[in-house]
């Protein structure tokens, strides 16, 4: 789990000999993604706006590397949520998390809190006789 040099080393048990392999150096990719939401400018559901798209069109794979795309409402994935953009119809705290598709790494980005307006507005029917 650690960047390294590994060697092998191995001991015949009946005679106590041993071997040890050529070192095999195993580096770390550095080179993550970056997962970006763009800035939301009403996060509030209400009547009159009953979605609110978010766009993470702006997140960057390394060297232009090939995105995968996975939004997350309250740190769980959406099943079908799996494209650069994603329509809110529901309150939470939503995240977006990219994959570079060539080399494996992951980001995920930083959450946007969507609200939902409570006070709606109530119908009465008066009495008119």
């Amino acid at each position: 789990t650690e960047a390294g040099a590994y060697t092998l080393e191995v001991t015949d048990t009946e005679n106590g000999c041993s071997a040890v392999s050529a070192a095999v150096t195993i580096t770390e990719e550095k080179n993550l993604p970056t997962a970006t939401i763009a800035d939301v400018v009403d996060k509030e559901l209400r009547c009159n706006n009953i979605e609110i798209e978010l766009d993470g069109i702006s997140s960057a794979g390394f060297d232009s590397h090939a995105l995968t795309y996975q939004w997350l409402k309250d740190g769980v994935a959406i099943g079908s949520a799996t494209t650069a953009t994603y329509k809110v119809t529901e309150a939470g705290a939503y995240t977006l998390e990219v994959t570079d598709t060539e080399n494996g790494c992951s980001a995920i980005s930083v959450a946007v809190t969507i609200t939902e307006e409570k006070n709606l507005p109530t119908a009465t029917i008066a009495d008119v006789s």
